[in-house]
């Protein structure tokens, strides 16, 4: 095994960890969000029903 494929392995090891990385982020970002507008709408709903 060569230098060269050692690296382009480590390389392709480093893009997939960064692409599985960003897709999380990405989920747990816009499950966040969705949280939070949840949160917001219910406490619109319960400040309406006062």
């Amino acid at each position: 095994m060569s230098f060269d494929s050692l690296f382009s392995l480590i390389h392709l090891l480093y893009a997939c960890f960064l692409f599985n990385f960003s897709l999380l982020s990405v989920i747990s970002c816009s499950y966040y969000s969705l949280t939070y507008v949840l949160l917001c709408l219910l406490v619109v709903l319960t400040s309406s029903f006062d």
